[in-house]
């Protein structure tokens, strides 16, 4: 079985719609999944990319198009009550509870639908708490990666390297050396093997016109 790094940030609903279908088993018998908790903003900073939302017509534009991918795959989506909001204590956690796949991938769709599903508020810290203290934390669990600093060294180092392996937004799935960018290209993960164009000789002639660039 092969290894799958998913790449994501909660403030993506693409991210959240492609972890609705990871959560509902439709790439479990293909892939060994490794959730991958990163701040896209910084990703963008680092590519020297533009965020979406900064560009207002393209924002609603890609948010209007989410609603169609949710209507297509039968799952609700709503907007946060607070956009843009700090993802980073929720990356943080999450990545936290790397060791315990079970429940961290129950922590990543609850975070989800927190906001994406129920429009409650990702700045509602309190409000937060309370959500997932409910039934997937205890709260000596939360309070222990709310407040570990080695988590913001690691997170740090994660957006780093997924920079360094060419990964410039999220969703994205990593299969060996290369990955699918996009909710959209969830279904070709689905039906058949990942597709590897590293070495198309299309692809490698395209990528000439980029050798002397960093």
């Amino acid at each position: 079985m092969k290894k799958l790094n998913f790449y994501f940030d909660f403030t993506s609903p693409y991210s959240y719609l492609s972890m609705m279908k990871i959560d509902n088993g439709q790439l479990d018998d293909r892939y060994d999944i490794e959730f991958m908790p990163v701040m896209v903003g910084r990703l963008f900073a680092l590519n020297e990319l533009s965020a979406p939302a900064q560009v207002k017509n393209k924002a609603l534009y890609l948010f209007k198009e989410a609603l169609r991918s949710a209507d297509r795959q039968g799952v609700e989506l709503t907007s946060p009550r607070t956009l843009p909001f700090n993802s980073l204590p929720y990356l943080r956690m999450a990545l936290g509870l790397k060791e315990d796949k079970v429940k961290q991938r129950e922590f990543i769709v609850k975070t989800f639908q927190y906001g994406w599903r129920d429009g409650l508020d990702y700045e509602d810290y309190d409000g937060f708490k309370a959500y997932i203290t409910k039934d997937c934390l205890l709260e000596a669990e939360y309070e222990e990666l709310e407040n570990s600093k080695e988590l913001k060294k690691e997170l740090k180092k994660l957006i780093n390297s997924a920079y360094e392996r060419k990964i410039f937004g999220v969703p994205t799935f990593e299969v060996n050396d290369d990955f699918y960018w996009g909710d959209h290209n969830f279904e070709s993960l689905a039906k058949k093997e990942f597709l590897d164009y590293n070495q198309h000789k299309e692809f490698l002639k395209f990528k000439e016109f980029f050798k002397d660039e960093k």
